[in-house]
């Protein structure tokens, strides 16, 4: 039996390893999966990044994995125009639907504003906090 360890050092060396196996596993169910990362972003005149959306896309499928808006700029509108460019993006990149999770105290009310439907709900996820799955169909 092989022996089983922990590690919090070796991340960035055992994630491909661990991902090549899986995606062997899943390629008779899904075929040829490339994800690509992308970052969606706003500065401001300093050229400070103020707000952002960076996720991972393949096949039909996109993930936001991070979503923020500096506090300075909420209620103006930029986060509807982030976002607006991500769905161009997603429908340029031919993604049929849009995941995301948000916690309870975020955004849920926003990203529901911009189409996206709540999936699931994950009661005291993190911090006693509820978590929610999100979906956009495009």
């Amino acid at each position: 039996m092989p022996s089983i360890l922990v590690s919090e050092e070796n991340y960035d060396q055992l994630r491909p390893l661990i991902k090549k196996g899986l995606l062997a596993f899943n390629h008779p169910f899904l075929g040829e999966w490339r994800d690509q990362t992308f970052t969606i972003y706003a500065e401001n005149e300093d050229a400070d990044i103020v707000g952002g959306i960076c996720g991972i896309y393949a096949n039909d499928y996109m993930k936001i994995e991070w979503a923020w808006i500096d506090e300075k700029y909420r209620g103006q509108g930029l986060g509807r125009k982030i976002f607006q460019q991500l769905d161009a993006f997603a429908s340029e990149k031919n993604c049929k639907y849009i995941d995301l999770e948000t916690l309870e105290f975020q955004a849920k009310d926003f990203y529901e504003k911009l189409g996206f439907s709540l999936v699931a709900t994950l009661p005291n996820w993190c911090g006693g906090y509820d978590a929610y799955i999100m979906r956009k169909f495009l």
